[in-house]
């Protein structure tokens, strides 16, 4: 199952694409937190790479996250764009998403 939209398909830089792939994961399964594991399982992506990428959200604010083997993970708290995922993660680009919400 592909997480992305036809149009950003291929068109956005790797760790980009896996943060945005892990938001629309998260926001379809009904469990309120989910593990890394599952979400990079789900999404087909590397579990270290993804690591760093929700630990970097949830430092800015877009994920809480709670420990815990059976009940733990991290869950999205609030929305973002394309742009604030350019800052967030790759701070040395110029960001020139602006428009659309995750």
């Amino acid at each position: 199952m592909s997480y992305l939209p036809p149009s950003l398909e291929g068109n956005l830089p790797t760790m980009i694409e896996h943060a945005v792939k892990a938001l629309a994961i998260m926001d379809s399964f009904d469990n309120p937190y989910l593990s890394a594991p599952v979400i990079a399982r789900e999404g087909d992506m590397p579990l270290h790479s993804l690591e760093t990428i929700l630990a970097r959200l949830r430092k800015a604010g877009l994920l809480e996250s709670r420990p815990g083997a059976l009940y733990g993970g991290y869950r999205r708290i609030r929305t973002t764009t394309i742009a604030e995922l350019y800052e967030i993660l790759m701070p040395s680009r110029k960001a020139y998403w602006s428009r659309g919400v995750l």
